[in-house]
């Protein structure tokens, strides 16, 4: 049940994962119950629903309707992309749901602009095997780098996944043993690390936490961590404190007293 006083929680979702919104059956004042949402907010019209479930139809399943590079989709109750439909002058937003790869956004007949909006607003899977790896640098929401998890096998490929924390984890993850080892080499390479054998950067931030003294220790990820203080929070050795703060992208705070 939902009313002005109680909508539909943001993020609530049918079993498509389609944000929901309120039909107001009952009336403005009564409330309604929540229906899922329609691919284009230009369809509440067509639902017969009374004027308050339009408006609210419309409300939810894409704030503004029209959208450009100024004026971008809503995304509070889901995910939408524009899809230029009228050139660089903008379009207007469409539902994420139900696409899962790169190649449904390159498959719906969208301008080039559209598609690109598609492909960087929808959360996408990606495909991956030995030949295509997951490219450097992808990532997803979390800034992680992604490895491949090799779910149809060595020969046919999988997924691309964000990186665990560690990538002892890896073996954790039940992933075949294609995708282990594909985890393990791009989420830290090496796993182990010292002053001579450093942590590889080419996937993401990383840093040796010495936790076997001089000799060395592992690779972390620098993920989540934002200040000096973060690093010397994590209860590191000396040098593996030292090594966060110079390897990590951290922000460095000031003041008047302390410029």
């Amino acid at each position: 049940l939902c009313s002005v006083s109680e909508p539909c929680p943001g993020g609530s979702s049918d079993a498509s994962g389609r944000p929901q919104f309120c039909n107001f059956d009952f009336g403005e004042e009564e409330g309604g119950f929540c229906e899922p949402c329609v691919d284009h907010p230009g369809a509440c019209s067509s639902l017969g629903l009374q004027d308050a479930g339009t408006q609210n139809c419309a409300d939810v399943c894409a704030i503004p309707k029209d959208c450009s590079d100024s004026d971008p989709c809503n995304t509070e109750y889901g995910e939408y992309f524009c899809n230029y439909d009228y050139g660089d002058e903008g379009g207007f937003c469409e539902y994420c749901g139900g696409l899962q790869f790169i190649d449904d956004c390159n498959d719906l007949g969208l301008p080039d602009r559209g598609a690109e909006s598609c492909i960087s607003s929808c959360d996408l899977r990606v495909l991956c095997s030995v030949s295509e790896p997951c490219p450097g640098g992808s990532s997803d929401a979390s800034g992680r780098p992604q490895f491949c998890n090799f779910d149809f096998g060595e020969e046919e490929g999988g997924f691309c996944e964000p990186c665990v924390d560690h990538p002892g984890a890896c073996s954790s993850l039940g992933l075949q043993d294609a995708g282990t080892q594909n985890c393990a080499d791009v989420c830290a390479i090496p796993k182990d690390c010292s002053d001579s054998d450093p942590c590889n950067t080419e996937y993401g931030e990383y840093f040796c936490n010495y936790d076997y003294g001089d000799e060395g220790g592992f690779c972390e990820y620098c993920g989540g961590l934002q200040f000096i203080d973060d690093c010397n929070d994590l209860g590191l050795p000396d040098r593996g404190a030292e090594s966060c703060i110079s390897s990590c992208d951290l922000r460095v705070l000031c003041s008047v007293s302390e410029p």
